[in-house]
């Protein structure tokens, strides 16, 4: 009996050191420091901060390091609270607490966390994405409230319950380079395809001219040779194009408010998303146009132009979202069983090849295809990359399933 008295003490001891691990007071901020909350309790202090109008208490909330990173953190917070003030109707917790990631060592525990939750309005839902660090025992300076972001998602689930999340792709854009900051995107009034139809039409007839013409004056002050960018443009829409549709998701058209250096006022930035379809690969085109006030004000020209494939794999904010220009992402590489022992990879562009196992040997037949060895006694997986700049694809080959398909 004894001894089953103190498995129990034990085990409540345990169960209690858990439970205490929990915020000792309801408030996001204690004596000036970050407190945090479970999910719901921090999405109501936020709605409570937002109808006081308290920016103050929202920007405290936020790590020391990202109120330094993110230089334009108090207007993003009073656009963050308009919205809330003025356009939700409701919203619903969907989850996070249990999503604490982190590492430990003798030193001390840092702990990272995200939460969503659905945010309702009249015209649509949106997913509010929050990350935080409640605890970084090696730097105190991170512990707060990483980014807040808010893109719409619309009101349709897939059969797994989830939402839209190829809207993913319109998210992060405000966001400083450590992805730190408060992003908020709105859906678009309209669809605009006028502007892919006159690139296609200039390409055509070569005009890289007209392509920079096209272009806000803000893109042709901040990128010197926006004029090679325009030529480089008109050489990738030169090629076959067999169709072209909106992006698949749920607003393919998108916007949101962005302080250009040098701007006096804030302008509308529109994001419309297509996809491209050629004889060899199919593309995700991203164009950003500038408009002042409104959709319905005056259009000041293209932003950004940025065309990729689904191996792209770089930061997102070399899609065209923090810098204007041209951005052209085409590099793939397959890779297909010859033989027991040799793979055939091909590259869409000229690229260097590389493996994850050095006992494999390459060598390169012509510019697109190189010829991998593979080692007699080798792992069941082999990955191999394909870098060129910024691009960085791989493919994976398992050469026993390749077997058993031949």
């Amino acid at each position: 009996m004894k001894t089953i008295i103190s498995i129990i003490a034990v085990f409540v001891s345990l169960f209690s050191s858990c439970v205490s691990s929990g915020p000792k007071q309801a408030e996001l901020l204690v004596d000036g420091r970050y407190n945090w909350q479970f999910g719901e309790e921090t999405m109501e202090k936020l709605v409570e901060y937002s109808q006081a109008e308290d920016a103050d208490s929202i920007y405290q909330v936020f790590s020391q390091t990202a109120r330094e990173r993110s230089d334009n953190l108090r207007e993003k917070i009073e656009e963050f609270i308009t919205f809330l003030n003025e356009e939700m109707v409701s919203w619903e917790y969907r989850t996070g607490d249990a999503l604490f990631s982190g590492h430990s060592r003798e030193e001390g525990v840092r702990k990272e966390r995200s939460m969503e939750f659905f945010i309702y309005t009249d015209r649509t839902r949106y997913l509010c994405k929050i990350s935080d660090v409640p605890t970084d025992d090696f730097d105190t300076n991170n512990e707060g409230f990483s980014s807040i972001t808010v893109i719409p998602v619309g009101w349709h689930d897939d059969e797994n319950g989830l939402y839209d999340i190829n809207m993913f792709v319109c998210a992060y854009g405000n966001l400083e380079e450590d992805g730190m900051g408060l992003f908020l995107s709105y859906p678009g009034e309209t669809c605009e395809e006028g502007t892919l139809e006159r690139l296609l039409d200039l390409a055509a007839n070569q005009d890289s001219g007209g392509i920079y013409d096209l272009y806000s004056d803000y893109a042709k002050e901040t990128v010197p040779d926006l004029p090679e960018q325009a030529e480089a443009l008109v050489e990738f829409l030169q090629r076959p194009i067999r169709s072209w549709e909106f992006y698949d998701c749920a607003y393919s058209c998108v916007t949101e408010w962005v302080q250009l250096p040098g701007t006096e006022a804030p302008l509308l930035r529109r994001l419309t998303m297509f996809t491209l379809h050629t004889d060899e690969e199919t593309y995700t085109l991203l164009i950003r146009d500038l408009l002042d006030g409104s959709e319905t004000g005056e259009n000041l020209g293209l932003y950004s132009v940025a065309i990729y494939t689904d191996a792209y794999s770089g930061n997102c904010k070399t899609k065209g979202w923090f810098n204007p220009g041209v951005f052209i992402y085409q590099l793939t590489i397959s890779g297909k069983m010859e033989q027991e022992d040799t793979v055939l990879l091909t590259t869409t562009i000229e690229a260097d090849v590389a493996c994850d196992v050095d006992s494999v040997v390459l060598r390169q037949i012509d510019a697109l295809t190189w010829e991998a060895t593979l080692p007699p006694d080798g792992p069941e997986r082999y990955t191999f990359t394909a870098e060129v700049g910024v691009e960085h694809v791989y493919c994976s080959v398992i050469p026993r399933l390749s077997e058993k398909a031949n």
